[in-house]
């Protein structure tokens, strides 16, 4: 810096541009700011009753006289201090013995119940974000901390295993360190005994899966066909490409149909608008359901009917027109797609209750007997084909569709029909409510399933993972010294990560609990529409 500058070292008041040298070490060259203003560069600091001077601006302490004992402090300021001790190198998730050992500066240490010790990070936001490979999540009490994600037992370090109700690296269970009725698997997962096939209840067959699932019949007859020229799912050019929102064009393709929806007509599509990644996943889906179904002699035949996603600015669908119609938290961005059931008895597969939802005249928003018109099969075989991405958080049903679909996707598993992520029970993303557990699945997922997708990095894509790449160079996004919580709160961290909330996984994200009066009018007065449509096709048959 030039010689008189604003903190640079001096000797007196003359060799300061703005006439004040100040008492600190080798001294600093400064200015009253009472009644000015500082230079360029430089901020107004009290230094008593009568005294305001100016400080140096900085972001890095490379900015400051580091050889003379100068830091870039924690007000951004070149000012006398301790620079503080580098981060240690462990990355989230990785082992540790210390504090110190973590780029974090937060260790979890093995007499917590983490073998090894396991660097975290706490305070994560949006505005804040973990390191690439690793995810937000939200604890009880306020905290929130970085994890390390993964998809399977292979992306964790010994002693770990990948958390299927988290989905990311979590210390691993024992012999006996299960709840009782639970048992520990081979990837150290407490989970329910696997079936026998005496073991399950009247109307239940033991699945290869290890579940007892409701016994809809045997897998529809012939090979499983070989499928060519089907669109791809796996999108190209990172979020920057695949996060932005378009619509399904051709409005009808392969397998699949965004048909006018709920106000839309064919020249206004307002409500279709989904991220890219998301379209070419349902492109995909809907052309290989059409494929690998096409020798079986039933249903009515037709593509999957989406129906509402979000608008072309990522708002709620109806929002542009004052009414929108989901709460709030979902279908934004794209990230969210409704769809019609495949159905039988009807002329197409549009959203429309697919079973009886009414009781003595009254709207239940939810099925209240069995779902006599819907295809469980080609249902189930397009969801399983979703699974594909790992961008797939969860897919939600009705009470009474799910153990159907459920049955349905193990046994295509079985068949061959399907493979992947849909065919293991821990990494299935199918979920559902027999009774109201506040989840939000209970209501109004008679007539559509909704999908809901994953953030491409909570998904670890763009990132690489085991091992992970990528990773921002520093522990902040800005570089800025991160504070962290105390001793105190470290050692509550096991306990709390027992009981988190807020985790972005099938059986535990709620996606709503509330509705408006509004809200639930608009969906009350689609369900007379919906229901007055299906009876209208059954008359019609």
């Amino acid at each position: 810096m030039r010689a008189g500058a604003l903190g640079t070292a001096c000797e007196a008041d003359a060799e300061c541009d703005g006439g004040l040298c100040l008492g600190l070490p080798n001294g600093y060259c400064s200015q009253d700011c009472a009644d000015a203003d500082c230079p360029d560069g430089g901020s107004c600091w009290s230094f008593g009753e009568d005294q305001r001077s100016c400080l140096l601006n900085c972001d890095a302490t490379a900015e400051c006289r580091g050889n003379e004992g100068y830091i870039c402090d924690g007000d951004n300021t070149c000012y006398p201090g301790e620079a503080p001790a580098p981060p240690g190198e462990g990355e989230v998730g990785s082992p540790c013995m210390a504090n110190a050992d973590c780029q974090g500066d937060a260790c979890v240490g093995a007499d917590q119940g983490f073998p090894g010790g396991y660097c975290v990070q706490f305070g994560c936001s949006d505005a804040e974000p973990c390191p690439g490979g690793s995810e937000c999540f939200q604890l009880e009490g306020g905290d929130s901390v970085c994890l390390d994600l993964c998809r399977g037992v292979d992306d964790c370090r010994d002693g770990y295993t990948c958390r299927p109700d988290v989905g990311a690296c979590m210390p691993g269970c024992s012999e006996d360190g299960c709840p009782d009725g639970l048992v520990c698997t081979e990837d150290e997962v407490c989970e329910e005994p696997p079936c026998t096939p005496n073991s399950c209840d009247q109307g239940l067959i033991c699945a290869d899966s290890g579940r007892c699932v409701i016994d809809i019949g045997a897998v529809p007859g012939g090979p499983v066909p070989a499928c060519n020229n089907i669109p791809t799912w796996e999108c190209e050019g990172g979020e920057a490409n695949c996060g932005r929102i378009e619509l399904f064009l051709p409005a009808q393709g392969q397998g699949y149909w965004d048909y006018p929806a709920n106000g839309e007509t064919v020249d206004n599509p307002y409500r279709s608008w989904a991220r890219r990644d998301g379209v070419m996943l349902s492109k995909y889906a809907g052309a290989m359901t059409e494929c690998l179904s096409q020798n079986w002699n039933f249903g009515n035949g037709g593509p999957v009917g989406i129906g509402d996603c979000s608008e072309e600015d990522g708002g709620i669908p109806g929002a542009s027109v004052g009414r929108p119609g989901h709460p709030q938290g979902t279908h934004t961005n794209g990230f969210d797609l409704d769809m019609g059931y495949y159905q039988v008895g009807t002329a197409n597969n549009w959203m429309r209750p697919v079973c009886e939802h009414y009781i003595n005249g009254e709207e239940q928003y939810h099925c209240v007997g069995e779902p006599f018109a819907l295809d469980p099969w080609r249902s189930a075989l397009y969801l399983g084909l979703m699974h594909h991405s790992p961008q797939v958080r969860v897919i939600g049903v009705d009470g009474r569709i799910g153990p159907l679909i459920d049955s349905a996707t193990d046994q295509l598993c079985e068949a061959g029909f399907l493979d992947g992520p849909a065919c293991v029970r821990r990494t299935r993303a199918i979920t559902y409510e027999e009774a109201n557990e506040g989840r939000g699945w209970f209501l109004f997922h008679h007539h559509h399933w909704h999908i809901s997708l994953a953030s491409r990095r909570a998904a670890g894509l763009d990132i690489g993972l085991g091992p992970f790449s990528g990773r921002e160079a520093c522990l902040r996004a800005d570089c800025r010294e991160a504070e962290w919580p105390s001793a105190a709160a470290l050692k509550r961290l096991p306990n709390i990560l027992e009981r988190r909330v807020l985790l972005t996984t099938p059986k535990s994200h709620p996606i709503t609990t509330t509705w408006t009066p509004d809200e639930a009018a608009l969906f009350h007065e689609i369900e007379r529409i919906d229901a007055q449509d299906l009876v209208d096709t059954k008359d019609a048959d």
